[in-house]
């Protein structure tokens, strides 16, 4: 692909801009144990123990079928299928909103922005960059909550989450990526991607014939570094806008 000057941007968000202080796992596991106290608070007569581990495999059962597919599953529903299963029909939306705030609630205090990540945005925004936040979540309101307290909200011009998607396209569906193309009005070769996951993040873009920056922050394995080819592959958020520079310099 001939380079001609990038007038837009596309980041991931977790590990990408946003790195975990804890393990996700440990996330999930406080999150659940608030979600089932709260439902047992509210009258619902779950076997505790039992539950808890249900809502876990439920959750990591749809997070792999949403992998699989490619096609976003919602936490709210999966907590409603499940609360089914156990005998609880036409609950309250209300309720089930709020359960499942609790499920997230961990990731808000467990997250942190890369250090470099202000500094690369607001370099590209200094050359009025259109910027997009690309994320793969099973629930928009607590993505949302995550990317205003780390403070990143400002910096975008439109954010787009697979469970708010109208589509729930999930990263790597090249569809997920045209949003920004017909939002923004540009080509996809005027847009790049910048992400640390070599098939979700890097794939889906080249998919799509947008140009890619690959966050190698750890080894994706030799298999799939041999046949995906990132248009350039940087180890420290930092070194953005000089690949950027560098292309543009015709390097």
């Amino acid at each position: 692909m001939t380079f001609q000057t990038i007038y837009g941007a596309i980041f991931d968000l977790r590990g990408t801009l946003a790195l975990p202080t804890r393990p996700e796992t440990e996330m999930r596991e406080e999150g659940v144990a608030a979600a089932v106290r709260f439902l047992g608070e509210q009258g619902l007569a779950l076997p505790q123990e039992e539950f808890h581990k249900a809502y876990l495999d439920a959750l990591a059962f749809a997070e792999r079928k949403s992998s699989v597919e490619q096609e976003e599953h919602l936490a709210t529903d999966t907590l409603v299928f499940l609360l089914q299963f156990y005998g609880y029909v036409n609950l309250p939306a209300e309720l089930i909103r709020q359960a499942v705030d609790y499920t997230f609630a961990p990731d808000l205090s467990a997250y942190e922005v890369d250090s470099a990540a202000f500094e690369v945005l607001e370099g590209l925004r200094r050359r009025e960059m259109k910027l997009g936040l690309l994320v793969n979540s099973q629930d928009e309101p607590a993505e949302l909550r995550l990317i205003e307290k780390l403070g990143l909200l400002p910096y975008f011009h439109d954010i787009v989450i697979s469970a708010g998607h109208e589509e729930r396209w999930r990263k790597p569906r090249r569809e997920a990526w045209l949003s920004f193309v017909e939002k923004w009005d540009m080509q996809p070769h005027e847009l790049v991607m910048v992400g640390d996951d070599l098939v979700e993040d890097i794939l889906g873009a080249l998919n799509a014939q947008m140009w890619t920056i690959w966050l190698r922050r750890h080894s994706a394995g030799s298999e799939l570094e041999r046949a995906i080819h990132p248009d350039a592959i940087i180890t420290d958020l930092v070194d953005v806008i000089t690949v950027i520079d560098r292309w543009e310099q015709g390097g």
